[in-house]
């Protein structure tokens, strides 16, 4: 497993700022593929099939992320650092399907965890 990073992060669902997140990580793990030879020796160990998922905890949304785990309905997730972003890395999460574990404080919901799993993960550059 592959753990990118680990800070509060601002986070776009469809190009949209939908939440500000703590404890953001996005983690890449794969299968190991292995194969031994007639000794029991490895042989070949080679990299599997990827998964991309990212997690985070308490953030204020508006109610759009609950609107689209409720829909089931895939989305690009948009990870980059909060405040002065220019530069720093951002990494976005193509086709993700989300967890929503939601709370109230005071007269709001809020999420006390979320997340999900990309069919794939790019890095670039936060505006």
């Amino acid at each position: 497993m592959v753990q990118i990073f680990s800070r509060d992060a601002a986070v776009k669902i469809n190009g949209a700022t939908q939440a500000y997140l703590k404890n953001v990580r996005l983690s890449i793990n794969f299968t190991k593929v292995k194969e031994y030879d007639d000794a029991g020796e490895p042989d070949v160990l080679e990299y599997g099939d990827a998964t991309y998922t990212f997690t985070a905890e308490e953030g204020y949304p508006d109610s759009t992320i609950i609107d689209l785990a409720l829909g089931r309905t895939k989305v690009a997730v948009i990870v980059y650092p909060e405040g002065a972003t220019a530069g720093n890395d951002k990494f976005t999460l193509a086709d993700t399907l989300l967890d929503v574990e939601t709370g109230w404080a005071r007269n709001a919901v809020v999420i006390t965890n979320i997340s999900g799993e990309g069919k794939s993960v790019t890095k670039g550059v936060a505006p």
